[in-house]
C-alpha cells in the first residue's frame, strides 16, 4: 500500500520516490487504478522492502521539476 501522501503527480502521471541511497532517490511512476482506504495498490513497479517517501514528496518533485527545467531534460 502507498500512502495517499506519498503520490504525487506531474504530467498527469503519479509518482513516488524510491530511495536509492541515503541521500538519493529516483522518481517511479505508478498506476492508480487501485486505491484503498489509505492510499494506492501498488505491486508491479514496487517491492517488498523498498523505502519510499511518504512525507515531503512534493520537495522533492519540486527539486526535480527545477533539475529538469535547468537541464533542458524532461
Amino acid at each position: 500500500l502507498v500512502p495517499w501522501s506519498a503520490v504525487v503527480w506531474q504530467d498527469n502521471q503519479a509518482l513516488v520516490f524510491r530511495a536509492r541511497s541515503a541521500n538519493r532517490f529516483e522518481s517511479v511512476p505508478i498506476a492508480t487504478d487501485a486505491p484503498a482506504t489509505d492510499g494506492y495498490l501498488v505491486s508491479e513497479v514496487l517491492s517488498p522492502g523498498d523505502r519510499i517517501v511518504i512525507r515531503g514528496a512534493g520537495l522533492l518533485l519540486g527539486l526535480l521539476q527545477k533539475a529538469t527545467s535547468v537541464s533542458g531534460k524532461k
